[in-house]
């Protein structure tokens, strides 16, 4: 009779590659952690206290100045059309819903804080103005617009008929007074 090595092996082999994975499993130790495991020094009494370890966020020690109407914000809002738009649509579902316009930003912002944070946020943080008391959406009715121009002197303006562009402070101008 023949023996076979064949299984003996693969069983062998199957228990070691087990017990090896079931070693992974323990979480490592600091060098910390083992320090408070030995017994107290002279340098370290039995029931002095360990300072917690510096986090990284702590030790980078960086703190970024807010970000209103600059620059950076501006390269942030990378959907400003897109807001704009959705705006004037909300401006036109308030003046359907309620049948006369919002006569305050604030009272237009909290009409649609619940629907539309972030651009609730937006107009609460006054980076775009909403045209208030404006009955009549016109495809030239300034609806609302980025409060502060940008380097080139342009700024997003949506109208009535909620079409957000580039306006420069001429064009813009000309069109508030159009209301």
């Amino acid at each position: 009779m023949k023996l076979s090595f064949r299984v003996p092996v693969a069983i062998l082999t199957g228990i070691t590659v087990t017990i090896c994975l079931a070693g992974c499993n323990k979480q490592k130790t600091s060098s910390s952690s083992k320090s408070e495991d030995r017994a107290p020094t002279a340098e370290q009494p039995q029931n002095a206290k360990r300072a917690p370890a510096p986090r990284a966020e702590q030790a980078q020690n960086t703190k970024r100045a807010p970000v209103k109407g600059g620059l950076r914000e501006r390269i942030a809002r990378t959907k400003v059309p897109e807001e704009l738009h959705n705006l004037a649509l909300f401006y036109k579902m308030y003046l359907d819903e309620m049948n006369r316009a919002p006569s305050t930003s604030e009272e237009f912002r909290a009409y649609i804080e619940r629907d539309a944070g972030k651009l609730a946020e937006a107009i609460k943080d006054k980076y775009y103005t909403v045209v208030c008391k404006i009955r009549d959406l016109r495809p030239g009715t300034v609806v609302a617009y980025e409060r502060e121009a940008d380097e080139e002197g342009t700024r997003w303006v949506v109208n009535g008929a909620a079409a957000a562009q580039k306006m420069d402070e001429n064009e813009f101008q000309k069109a508030l007074d159009e209301k």
